[in-house]
């Protein structure tokens, strides 16, 4: 395999190119593999773009093979849909809420439709060798990139921060810790061997940034609320 060195190098290159250019991008995921699949598994991976369906073809399928309680061998299969580093991921609504920009809005729409897809077509499960729907897999969705977190169109003086509490909201409630959200950023560091923040670190952050804010008049009294929740949080981990 090529040296990591050099993937990270001319990935990042591309991703800080200023057109859209996913598809050349999505090449690199095969070497990231194990950071979009959740189990542990063996060499034996299937690595498919474009995967055709009834409803269109899904950006990228992971197929792996894991054993199971039992030590059985079975195979996953991981949706994923990929959008530009040059895609911003969220946007603001409001001086104080964020919500999901037209790329994100629509990488979800894709995904679910193209997950559904695949847990009801039973000739795409034994073309994948799945036996069972429960095999088939939320991935998730990678776009964006460290600059184009959040379109910024009222201004906020602390975009980054809005972001930190939004990211995770959603990760949580409306993916329910099924579905990723990744930037293209979370890959590079992955191939320079960094590791994903971790939920206690996001919320310290998000902390942090309630302590620097916490005196403006447009802070409204949801995000006091809010600080007083995550501190209890804290406590409890």
């Amino acid at each position: 395999m090529e040296d990591r060195k050099n993937l990270y190098k001319k990935l990042k290159d591309l991703i800080y190119k200023d057109k859209h250019n996913e598809v050349e991008c999505r090449e690199y995921l095969k070497y990231v593999v194990s950071l979009l699949v959740k189990e542990t598994f063996n060499e034996d991976v299937t690595y498919e773009q474009e995967c055709p369906q009834y409803c269109g073809r899904s950006d990228l399928l992971i197929r792996v093979k894991v054993k199971d309680e039992f030590d059985d061998e079975k195979t996953l299969a991981y949706i994923w849909e990929v959008k530009a580093a040059q895609c911003y991921i969220f946007k603001t609504e409001t001086k104080s809420r964020l919500c999901p920009s037209q790329y994100l809005y629509k990488a979800e729409n894709q995904l679910l439709h193209y997950y559904n897809g695949f847990y009801n077509d039973r000739n795409a499960q034994i073309r994948l060798g799945i036996l069972h729907p429960e095999q088939i897999k939320f991935g998730g969705i990678i776009i964006g990139r460290k600059d184009k977190l959040v379109e910024n169109k009222h201004e906020v003086s602390d975009v980054k921060g809005l972001y930190n509490i939004t990211r995770p909201l959603r990760e949580k409630y409306f993916y329910n810790d099924r579905i990723k959200l990744i930037t293209w950023d979370d890959i590079l560091n992955y191939l320079k061997g960094k590791k994903h923040t971790s939920e206690e670190q996001q919320i310290s952050q998000r902390i942090d940034f309630k302590k620097e804010l916490s005196d403006k008049e447009e802070i409204s009294e949801s995000f006091d609320f809010e600080l007083s929740r995550l501190r209890n949080k804290i406590k409890r981990l």
